[in-house]
């Protein structure tokens, strides 16, 4: 099969899984996990680019800002190769703590090779 070939714009964004701001912080640090948020994968997605990858933008102070790849905190963290899988979920958690991290998990449909 044939990889699809990228858009000219080879972003396509889906949703903003994760707001970290001073509020969000108060009310769920304790915890140590944030609420989950669930994302669908549009099935246009599947015939128009190859992976999947959560984008990570961050703003410092006003408008300093951290974009992709600008940062190790800001490295695009591949989810899934589309040839291999088709997401039709993420559920995404971030988890707090000493040892901080956004945590995923997919409902997929396999596809045959």
């Amino acid at each position: 099969m044939p990889e699809p070939e990228q858009p000219e714009n080879a972003v396509y964004p889906l949703e903003t899984v994760f707001l970290l701001n001073k509020e969000e912080i108060l009310q769920y640090v304790s915890a140590e996990k944030f609420p989950e948020t669930a994302v669908a994968v549009p099935a246009e997605v599947m015939g128009t680019y190859r992976d999947l990858y959560l984008l990570t933008g961050i703003t410092v102070y006003n408008k300093e800002k951290l974009l992709m790849d600008e940062s190790g905190l800001t490295m695009p963290l591949e989810l899934a190769d589309l040839s291999k899988l088709r997401p039709e979920e993420i559920k995404f958690h971030y988890h707090a703590g000493s040892k901080p991290e956004m945590k995923f998990s997919m409902r997929t449909i396999t596809v045959n090779s």
